[in-house]
């Protein structure tokens, strides 16, 4: 069995039945500032019915409806944190398959608290920067990170109670970043994604 990352472009997941999966989460997580990200409602609702055989929980269901209710609400305040559904619903497609196949070896692979230090670090910690991000911004995204953490802590938890007492879980981490400082004299590190007016609009708000 082998799912590739999201952002990865060459490989194809084994077996076939993963391939719906990969391709709906493969194009929201590559382009999702792009209209063309969108998959089909027919490519919906096949993601849809292998989720619903493959593992997906009540908690999952529950966490994405309170996620796109609090972006309904004040989406700047909110919507960063759709990174780590991602990490639930891989969490799912990992158990149906761990539960079936009972492996002697497998690997779970999670990017959404990565993707936070990237992106937030610099208003985790504001203090070590030259350019301080706005209070605006700093009031939203101050505890991005934490955030994350906190949510790996809970996979971490699904995991303890997956395995039996036989089972060493072996944990790879690449999380002990430092605060990029090299490029503060020119302003500072930035992403620069090209957007729709859509998403334009949705950032506004």
């Amino acid at each position: 069995f082998f799912l590739p990352d999201p952002w990865c472009t060459t490989e194809t997941p084994r077996p076939n039945e993963l391939e719906i999966y990969q391709k709906v989460v493969s194009r929201n997580v590559q382009e999702y500032s792009s209209d063309q990200a969108a998959c089909s409602p027919t490519d919906y609702i096949k993601f849809g019915v292998f989720m619903l055989t493959h593992g997906l929980t009540f908690d999952t269901i529950v966490r994405i409806v309170r996620q796109l209710a609090a972006e309904k609400i004040s989406p700047r305040a909110h919507w960063w944190k759709r990174a780590t559904l991602l990490d639930c619903l891989q969490l799912d497609v990992f158990r149906h398959y761990y539960k079936k196949h009972n492996p002697d070896f497998a690997t779970f692979f999670a990017n959404s608290t990565a993707h936070f230090q990237h992106t937030y670090w610099r208003h985790m910690a504001p203090e070590v920067f030259d350019n301080k991000p706005a209070a605006k911004d700093l009031a939203i995204f101050e505890n991005a990170v934490l955030f994350g953490y906190q949510c790996m802590d809970r996979l971490l938890g699904e995991f303890m109670v997956m395995v039996d007492k036989d089972t060493t879980i072996i944990l790879a981490t690449a999380l002990s970043q430092q605060p990029f400082l090299r490029a503060e004299a020119m302003g500072g590190q930035r992403f620069t994604v090209p957007m729709t007016w859509r998403r334009c609009w949705q950032e506004w708000r």
